[in-house]
């Protein structure tokens, strides 16, 4: 039997003003990203941002590790 790899796209949305949104609420991506990288897990996401369900939450951290962000330190090419 053969295994079916299916990519799920990531619950984010860009609103007319470019700001990336997780799923259709009005929470920022960067808030999410910022509370996973501070150590807050999906649960504690979902606590302090009801409308935005756990799910979502993971699926919008997914790319996260492979993704280095502005703020954070760029490393060196040699």
């Amino acid at each position: 039997m053969a295994l079916a790899i299916v990519l799920e796209p990531a619950p984010i949305e860009t609103d007319a003003h470019g700001v990336v949104r997780v799923a259709k609420t009005r929470v920022t991506l960067d808030t999410v990203v910022t509370a996973f990288l501070e150590g807050c897990t999906s649960e504690e996401i979902g606590e302090q941002y009801p409308l935005v369900r756990n799910a979502e939450v993971d699926g919008a951290n997914r790319p996260i590790p492979r993704v280095l962000l502005p703020t954070q330190n760029q490393p060196s090419r040699r």
